[in-house]
């Protein structure tokens, strides 16, 4: 019970003494090699297989030196069973069968029986080489999620995100560095659909580098997230919205609000222009009795303003594999492009309450149409005509 009764550092110290001395052959009289090894024996000192100088590393990373590490501090008696079995989430009998393991066969009988075979799921080289390859020609440039969507609907090859993004990362290993900005506070959404639209433009080169960029204008729900009318024109106007509030009018009924930045379609600058129906954005919604509010920041619409950079991020690359290359053809096939979105990103709302309000009684899809084209003051002559430019009209 002597080594019992010693310091923890001296304890330490005897018990490498007493490994190196029985397995390095130390120069040393036989009687007292052969002594000390009694000595070992009755303080109960675990004599190693092999020398402590292969296992002496505290840093190795394999999880068989870990285990080692640990077990081998427990013969020191620097901690206990139980700190033991905590530190490597095993239980008592378990943590005695590793032990027992390292005194017959050393650190390499610590490793898992399947260390270094051939997992039986592994995917064939084959089929690996093919998504290698369509990530490298057909979708070069794609997103992870965009790959892996793309891959099991065109290729029917049905993989894992995570092993795309890292197929990915291995042909790009630069990453880049994001900075990212200080969170917006959220704000909660509308409880139920069509008690705001939020709208907004994006101007992006759409269908290539190589073309002229336009605007995508959107429409898209609070409540849901949902994108309730969307199309592509030249540049941001006052007629590519009032084309979408028809749309959306005609197709859900009259929303509560829209919510837009402070461009000059949504609110005049000039102060002889509010002093009348303003804007034709703003004389719409008077008629049809839509609240207008204007954010303050970008982030306070901050759903629209996502939706845009989802759509710069997805939309280019459906056309290039779609063959699309031009706004007609786009608006074409904008309500497939819609159709898609919602059933991957639309939410149902917290209330199932639909909130826009149907079309009164006696205003038709044409009274709609007339409300939504672009209504200018004109004087008449005494002929009854007006001048528009060159042209004279009745």
């Amino acid at each position: 019970h002597v080594l019992l009764l010693l310091s923890r550092k001296v304890r330490k110290d005897l018990i490498m003494f007493v490994n190196q001395l029985a397995n390095s052959g130390m120069n040393c009289p036989k009687r007292i090699r052969n002594r000390t090894l009694r000595l070992a024996k009755m303080c109960r000192i675990r004599i190693w297989k092999q020398p402590l100088a292969l296992i002496k590393n505290f840093h190795l990373t394999s999880l068989g030196h870990k285990k080692a590490d640990v077990l081998r501090q427990y013969e020191f008696r620097l901690i206990t069973q139980v700190a033991a079995c905590q530190i490597l989430g095993v239980s008592p009998a378990t943590f005695f069968r590793y032990l027992k393991k390292l005194g017959e066969g050393g650190v390499e009988a610590l490793k898992h029986g399947n260390t270094g075979k051939r997992p039986h799921n592994r995917m064939e080289e084959s089929r690996r080489s093919r998504i290698v390859d369509l990530i490298s020609t057909k979708y070069c440039d794609f997103q992870p999620a965009l790959i892996c969507k793309y891959l099991l609907r065109d290729e029917g090859i049905d993989v894992s995100e995570e092993f795309i993004r890292r197929i990915v990362k291995a042909q790009d290993p630069v990453t880049r560095n994001v900075l990212l900005e200080e969170a917006h506070p959220l704000r909660r959404r509308r409880n139920c659909f069509g008690e705001l639209i939020q709208i907004d433009g994006s101007p992006h080169h759409w269908f290539g580098n190589m073309k002229e960029a336009c605007c995508l204008l959107a429409f898209i729900d609070d409540a849901s997230g949902k994108i309730t009318a969307a199309g592509f024109f030249p540049t941001e106007t006052a007629a590519g919205y009032l084309r979408l509030i028809k749309e959306h009018v005609l197709r859900y009924g009259i929303p509560l609000a829209f919510y837009s930045d402070r461009h000059s379609i949504f609110a005049s600058v000039n102060a002889e222009d509010n002093e009348g129906d303003g804007t034709q954005f703003q004389r719409v919604c008077g008629l049809l009795g839509i609240e207008s509010i204007l954010a303050l920041t970008p982030q306070a619409k901050g759903r629209v303003e996502r939706l845009n950079q989802t759509l710069q991020g997805r939309w280019p690359k459906e056309f290039k594999l779609r063959g699309v290359g031009d706004i007609t053809t786009a608006n074409n096939h904008i309500e497939e492009f819609i159709n898609e979105f919602n059933e991957e990103f639309a939410v149902e709302p917290l209330n199932k309450e639909d909130a826009h309000v149907p079309l009164p009684k006696g205003i038709g899809p044409e009274d709609i149409r007339r409300i939504c084209s672009p209504w200018e003051t004109r004087i008449l002559s005494k002929e009854l005509l007006h001048k528009r430019w060159v042209m004279r009209y009745n």
